[in-house]
């Protein structure tokens, strides 16, 4: 774990890329560090097109030789009772903007349909296990960092008010 002045710190997640953790805090109460890591996770993917990354990486995990590690992915925070599981896709507006990228070599209508059919699965899992369904976001690069930090400030309101 390498710990920042400003308390962000990075460690290894068994799922999904970003969480959070809050310090003690008198406030709400809490004598004791809290990580939200089974509770809130963020699995991002970047959207570049270099070196196999972004899309190219998306599309390994859907429809390629990545699959099976991506579909563990998912069952490890259905294990762990995560709750909010949030896809972040950069520099797409929706599965079908992905089509415009070189990296693409399938008909879009292949990869949008192998997208689907994993996220259904996937929630028909979460759901079977009492969780909330999985939540995609697409983002631009520039704005993804406010779109993880909103889509953790409605977890944590939702968090507080249940305590």
């Amino acid at each position: 774990m390498v710990n920042h002045p400003e308390g962000v710190y990075h460690k290894k997640l068994e799922f999904g890329d970003y969480t959070f953790g809050l310090k003690p805090n008198e406030i709400i109460g809490n004598t004791k560090h809290i990580s939200f890591e089974n509770l809130f996770v963020v699995e991002r993917k970047s959207g570049k097109t270099h070196r196999g990354g972004g899309f190219g990486e998306l599309r390994s995990n859907l429809i390629g030789e990545n699959h099976q590690r991506f579909k563990r992915e998912f069952e490890r925070a259905i294990s762990a009772g995560c709750n909010e599981f949030y896809l972040l896709i950069e520099n797409a507006s929706s599965v079908r903007s992905i089509k415009k990228l070189p990296v693409y070599k399938q008909p879009v209508e292949t990869f949008e349909k192998a997208f689907n059919t994993f996220i259904t699965r996937r929630n028909n899992e979460r759901q079977e296990n009492g969780l909330e369904w999985i939540k995609i976001i697409y983002s631009r690069e520039t704005e993804s960092c406010i779109k993880i930090q909103n889509a953790f400030l409605k977890f944590f309101a939702r968090w507080i008010k249940s305590r």
